[in-house]
């Protein structure tokens, strides 16, 4: 019997629809409670797909969700004005994203933060769960498969990807870091394992970040925290005018073929309605949500 608490909290937006009941259903299998924050506009401002957040929604009623408004000079959290021409704007967003799900937690002891497209392999992690309050660490950092163009190329090399911590080593200034869950991880100078693999020295966590078709790629890059940082649509162009090379443009891995995908992600995801109200869906603003920090900051 598990003594200790733990919530997921999965960063989400519509883009990511056909990965997450993947990695809700694995999540559900080790998790005492589940946080989606999600926004109502993607984070470059264009409007969010709110009909099919609503259909989602209706799908998981096991499931916290948070749905907050878009704000075009703010960013949940953070007290400073920004902009999305500020460099650091869409990745303060996603770490935003992330504190939202920490501040509406219900006081666990551990909180393990996902990205929608990070599946786990729950049987695994439940494993290697039986035996966290055996381990010293207060951090940990989990290498992932990474998957390019389709599940069925998987990378030779692992990445590190979802992030598992105490809560009580959790704050705000933690959280909100352009440098996301790394700069969270490189920031604490408490215990920490960086490469946390099953019993089995095999990664727990399969990454379909670029398991994706060209136009969601295009989409996906424009308003991703890393959209700076090249030209991506003339990249990703690139790509596509032909078939696979067997390593991809960003990092140079090389990656092998599998026999068959291990999720198929890429068919059409099914939402089915059982929720029939959306009481688990907290709606929120900026103002609302500075009203609900001050209001806890003060005891009031």
């Amino acid at each position: 019997m598990r003594h200790f608490k733990l919530t997921t909290v999965i960063s989400f937006c519509s883009l990511d629809a056909r990965f997450l009941p993947f990695c809700i259903e694995a999540a559900l299998k080790f998790s005492d409670e589940i946080i989606i924050p999600v926004c109502d506009h993607f984070y470059d401002g264009s409007p969010e797909n709110l009909p099919l957040l609503n259909q989602i929604y209706l799908s998981y009623p096991n499931v916290k969700f948070v749905q907050f408004a878009y704000q075009k000079d703010k960013i949940y959290g953070v007290e400073l004005e920004k902009s999305k021409e500020d460099l650091d704007w869409s990745r303060l967003w996603t770490a935003s994203s992330r504190y939202l799900g920490y501040f509406f937690s219900s006081d666990p002891d551990y909180i393990l933060f996902l990205d929608a497209d990070e599946i786990i392999e729950p049987n695994l992690f439940l494993n290697w769960l039986d035996t966290l309050l055996e381990k010293p660490y207060e951090l940990y950092l989990f290498l992932a498969y990474a998957y390019f163009r389709s599940p069925l190329y998987q990378s030779t090399q692992f990445q590190n990807t979802s992030l598992l911590a105490k809560r009580s080593c959790l704050d705000k200034q933690k959280l909100l870091l352009p440098d996301e869950r790394l700069g969270l991880f490189d920031l604490h100078n408490g215990s920490k394992k960086k490469i946390a693999l099953s019993s089995c020295s095999k990664p727990m966590v399969h990454h379909y970040s670029w398991s994706r078709t060209k136009e969601e790629l295009l989409k996906k890059t424009k308003c991703w925290g890393h959209h700076f940082e090249k030209d991506w649509s003339n990249l990703i162009e690139n790509e596509f005018k032909g078939s696979f090379s067997g390593k991809d443009f960003w990092s140079k891995s090389s990656y092998k073929t599998l026999e068959k995908p291990i999720h198929n992600v890429l068919s059409p995801p099914k939402f089915k309605r059982i929720a029939t109200s959306l009481n688990h869906v907290r709606k929120i603003d900026y103002e609302m949500f500075y009203y609900l920090e001050t209001k806890r900051e003060f005891n009031l």
